[in-house]
């Protein structure tokens, strides 16, 4: 059988996922090294499906596929911004003007 969790390697299930019992959110979160402000984040923009079972935070087998086969399909990926003062420290170099990171040398 096709290991269905391969991306992050949490659950590699021998039975169906629907027969998987859910994981804490501190252990998807020990396993996967993702901060547990970052969990909150993804769950707030609808990227991570939790579940709340006796006040603690649970996820299904089946929410944590979903999860990466959107992660492998590249569907959190954004553009970095450039660095707005990159072009200003460039210009500044050119002129010969010292920054205080070069002061302290």
């Amino acid at each position: 059988m096709a290991k269905a969790f391969k991306t992050f390697a949490i659950i590699e299930p021998i039975q169906p996922v629907n027969t998987v019992p859910p994981i804490s959110l501190d252990v998807f979160l020990e396993k996967t090294g993702l901060a547990r402000s970052t969990a909150y984040r993804y769950e707030k923009q609808g990227w991570l499906k939790t579940h709340i079972i006796s006040n603690r935070r649970f996820l299904l087998a089946e929410d944590v596929a979903e999860f990466n086969r959107r992660l492998k399909a590249g569907e959190f990926a954004v553009d970095v911004m450039p660095n707005p003062h990159a072009r200003g420290r460039a210009k500044a170099a050119e002129r010969g003007v010292v920054g205080p990171e070069d002061a302290r040398k």
